[in-house]
Order: structure tokens, then C-alpha cells, then sequence
């Protein structure tokens, strides 16, 4: 897959057809993180507290919307963003926060972004003998 995209032959953001922004993320991070599909049908980057989707493809921006278990924990987390980082919305248990693409790799820790476990093929080819035995058993 191709890891740069070029959106510049697009004017606006709402140029781009949908797909592309739908498949955006899992084009460029699936190797890295841990991406979902959300229910309207978006990919985006799973986080401890939240997700991380596409905010402008064209200015590369990403968008971090999370949910907080309480308002002291949003707080704190709030309060370790580096200053690049902006805050779009703030309201009692969560935020939504607005940040360039390429300083991603220094939100991983600050964020907890959930990464893909890293196996070398010798593992993978273990892992799928033994779950081929498993099968097996139940026939």
C-alpha cells in the first residue's frame, strides 16, 4: 500500500470522496497501530481513552476524540499535551483536541495509543499450527 497520499489536487477538504476519507487511516497506520472501524463506518487509531481519525487531509490534521471514566483524569490528561496540541471542544468527561500528523509518534505515550503487536514469522507460523490443532480437535 502507498504510504504518502496525495491530496493535492483537491481544493477543499469536502472534495475528497468519502472513501478516502474512510480509508485514510488503515492506508497509512495499519501497520503500526491498532485500527478500528467505527459505527459510522470510519477508521480510526484506538487510544486508551479514545480515537484518533482524520481532521483535514489536506492541512494533515488529525483529530483525538475521547471519553473519560472521570473529569479529574480528563484533566490530567489535558495537562500532559504537548503545546502543539489544540483544544477544539472541552465539555465534562471528555474533549476533543486537534493536532498535525507528523508529531503523532510524540502523542504515543501522552495518549496510549493501543500499537500492533509486533511477531516475527517464525511466531505467526507457530501460533497458526496451534490454532490449526485446535480446529482440528473439534471435528
Amino acid at each position: 500500500m502507498e504510504k504518502d497520499i496525495d491530496f493535492t489536487k483537491y481544493n477543499l477538504d469536502r472534495d475528497i470522496p468519502d472513501r478516502e476519507w474512510n480509508m485514510y487511516i488503515r492506508k497509512k497506520y495499519e501497520k503500526d497501530y491498532r485500527v478500528i472501524t467505527k459505527e459510522d463506518g470510519t477508521t480510526a487509531i484506538k487510544c486508551k481513552f479514545g480515537a484518533i481519525e482524520p481532521y483535514s487531509l489536506i492541512k494533515g490534521k488529525l483529530l483525538f476524540c475521547g471519553e473519560f471514566p472521570t473529569n479529574s483524569k480528563k484533566t490530567y490528561f489535558l495537562k500532559n499535551q504537548p503545546t502543539f496540541v489544540g483544544i477544539k471542544e472541552n465539555y465534562d468527561f471528555g474533549c476533543v483536541l486537534v493536532f498535525p500528523e507528523k508529531e503523532l509518534k510524540k502523542l504515543e505515550k501522552a495518549m496510549q495509543i493501543k500499537g500492533r503487536n509486533k511477531l516475527s514469522e517464525e511466531t505467526r507460523q507457530k501460533l497458526r499450527d496451534n490454532l490449526n490443532k485446535i480446529r482440528m480437535r473439534g471435528k
